[in-house]
């Protein structure tokens, strides 16, 4: 039996924090917010249980961004006053994983003990051929479980893992691409806050995905959709080097894709939950 297994992220607040220390890049004044976000263990992509939370403090201004274990006093104390007043908590379905093993296990046992009892009530020793009786008629082999769980492609597989790659505050230096697309794109965009919007970039031969994961899209009008995408399209033509470069982008909320772009199709965008003309990228 195949196992998939591995971590995913969530969001589980976003705030602004009060301090009157000026930034120390831009010297702005109450323009930190912090946003904390949930890392989960899960199998076949079923949350089993929260292992950390991580926040990272950044000036709306001037995009500085700060790690929790990096923050100078004055932040960190600001950062834990709000927590004080309003605590960050994990989502409870983070936990319904582990909560289904524990309900699982918990009717085996309470099923178990059942067993012993009527066994006891009935006179009967426990055996295993007494056992055994209990759920099958003598003779006759044991029910086998015969379901079987459905796999992902692993063209799908991958581009999941990669979705989850997407950061909101990608650094110049080690996501370069991805910062001068977040740099292009946030500087003259109406319909999003700061810290709403991910990027992920990879490249693979002469192909380059592009995948933008925004938090509100749902909110948007179709008239924003629409500005939202042509924005993102101009950003591209701007940053991208090569015109002979196939371009796949992908703009998402969670695993629903609602504009997909294929070089290979002629630019043709289509609003679907399935990520078809994604799929070229990783198989061609």
């Amino acid at each position: 039996m195949l196992l998939l297994f591995g971590t995913g992220k969530t969001r589980l607040d976003a705030r602004m924090l009060t301090s009157e220390t000026p930034c120390d890049h831009c010297q702005q004044e109450n323009t930190y917010g912090a946003i904390t976000e949930s890392t989960y263990f899960h199998i076949f992509w079923i949350p089993i249980l929260p292992i950390s939370k991580e926040t990272v403090v950044v000036c709306q201004h001037c995009k500085k961004a700060y790690h929790e274990k990096e923050l100078p006093p004055y932040l960190q104390k600001a950062l834990t006053q709000s927590y004080e007043q309003q605590p960050v908590k994990h989502k409870f379905w983070e936990y319904f994983g582990c909560l289904g093993i524990s309900a699982i296990i918990a009717f085996f046992v309470i099923t178990a003990v059942f067993a012993i009892f009527y066994n006891l009530i009935k006179g009967q020793p426990d055996s295993p051929a007494s056992s055994d009786s209990y759920y099958h008629t003598e003779g006759t082999a044991p029910p086998e479980n015969t379901r079987s769980e459905s796999v992902l492609p692993l063209w799908l597989q991958t581009l999941e893992k990669d979705r989850r790659k997407a950061n909101y505050f990608p650094e110049a230096t080690e996501q370069a691409l991805e910062h001068r697309i977040f740099e292009c794109l946030e500087s003259n965009l109406a319909t999003a806050k700061k810290g709403d919007i991910a990027y992920y970039t990879k490249v693979q031969d002469n192909k380059i995905l592009v995948l933008v994961g925004a938090f509100n899209l749902e909110s948007y009008t179709g008239q924003q959709r629409d500005s939202f995408y042509s924005r993102i399209n101009e950003c591209l033509d701007k940053i991208l080097p090569s015109e002979e470069q196939q371009r796949y982008v992908g703009i998402f909320k969670g695993k629903t894709y609602y504009y997909q772009q294929n070089n290979t199709t002629q630019k043709d965008t289509v609003q679907t939950k399935s990520p078809e003309l994604l799929r070229a990228f990783y198989t061609e």
